[in-house]
């Protein structure tokens, strides 16, 4: 692996890192960990065995647009705080930290985003300068106090499936302090599948229903698609991301209420609506070879059943149907490795 960029994300995650060379508790931090860092004097920050992180790049960005769109897509990460006694890539950090989940969208050399710091969400918007991602991010909280925003600046690695980087809290700690790297990201492989069939099994095991196979390793291409596959009508059934749901399962699209879905799609672009019993939503995802993904919004009258969250569907090989799962902000990602939860159908 590439070495990685030595960035800072200002403020950390709330965790008691109980780590090696991680010497003292974050006792200042905030919900979602990027509450004020105290400056340390501990000896941590070694690397035990992983990769250095180099500074950025300073050659100037090329005017073209990358070969392939590597910042596209779901990322799993974790992120321990600012600070001279942190270091994210030490023993342990990875299990032993909150999930920092981060959904990305490039286009060209700009890339947008989103992510959840507890119940926390926040937005990313930066540029690609060759391998390294850099821009500005804000937190906000239901408590206004524990809302955040500053600068970020993070490097890809060299197999393009991990990032590393950090935060700058604004009027905190900045990238001239030379600290360890204390943001670290893992790409996602999104669930998909080939032909949809009617499995058999248990409700909340795949029993003999086909596993769905990861995403695509074809880099994504920028011409249009031939023909408009999303494009439409849809009958589909959701019955929630968990352990011991299988949209998949005998009597479940029997079951279960139907979610109407009408699609639009332009080129590699595709928006949606869909209705959830007397709920409207509303879907904006991108296409990359055979998997839709975005982020997806339902508005109830009740607004406590009101959610927003993102979305990955894989297309079936004959076009007529698509699989995968809705995932609510807060709640478990693509990471949690669950079956798949909703299921749609094209309608003639």
């Amino acid at each position: 692996m590439r070495a990685l960029v030595a960035a800072v994300f200002a403020g950390g995650i709330i965790v008691l890192l109980l780590v090696s060379g991680c010497t003292d508790v974050l006792s200042k931090q905030k919900v979602g960990g990027f509450g004020e860092v105290s400056p340390t004097t501990g000896t941590g920050g070694s690397t035990g065995g992983a990769p250095a992180a180099p500074a950025p790049s300073s050659s100037p960005a090329p005017s073209g647009c990358p070969d392939t769109l590597a910042w596209d897509g779901s990322w799993d990460s974790r992120e321990v705080g600012y600070a001279s006694n942190h270091d994210v890539r030490e023993a342990g950090v990875w299990n032993d930290a909150g999930p920092v989940p981060v959904t990305l969208t490039q286009k060209c050399r700009d890339v947008t985003g989103t992510y959840m710091v507890g119940d926390c969400p926040g937005t990313l918007t930066g540029k690609i300068d060759k391998d390294v991602f850099s821009g500005q991010y804000s937190l906000k909280c239901a408590n206004t106090a524990d809302s955040l925003d500053g600068t970020f600046s993070v490097t890809m690695a060299g197999d393009q499936q991990s990032f590393m980087g950090a935060m700058y809290k604004s009027g905190g700690y900045g990238p001239e302090r030379g600290y360890a790297p204390s943001w670290w990201g893992k790409k996602l492989a999104v669930a998909g599948m080939g032909k949809v069939s009617q499995p058999t099994g248990t409700h909340g095991s795949t029993g003999g229903a086909p596993v769905s196979p990861a995403t695509s390793v074809f880099p994504p291409t920028s011409a249009c698609p031939d023909t408009l596959v999303w494009d439409g009508n849809w009958d589909s059934r959701e019955v929630g991301y968990a352990s011991n749901h299988d949209v998949r399962d005998p009597g479940v699209w029997t079951d279960a209420s139907p979610v109407p879905v009408t699609l639009f799609q332009n080129c590699r672009d595709v928006t949606g609506t869909y209705k959830a019993g007397d709920c409207p939503g509303t879907l904006t995802g991108k296409i990359e070879q055979d998997i839709l993904s975005g982020q997806y919004t339902l508005d109830c009258a009740n607004t406590a059943d009101s959610s927003s969250g993102t979305f990955s569907v894989t297309m079936a090989s004959d076009n007529q149907s698509f699989l995968g799962s809705m995932y609510k902000s807060g709640g478990y990602g693509a990471g949690a490795g669950f079956p798949p939860s909703w299921w749609g159908k094209k309608t003639i």
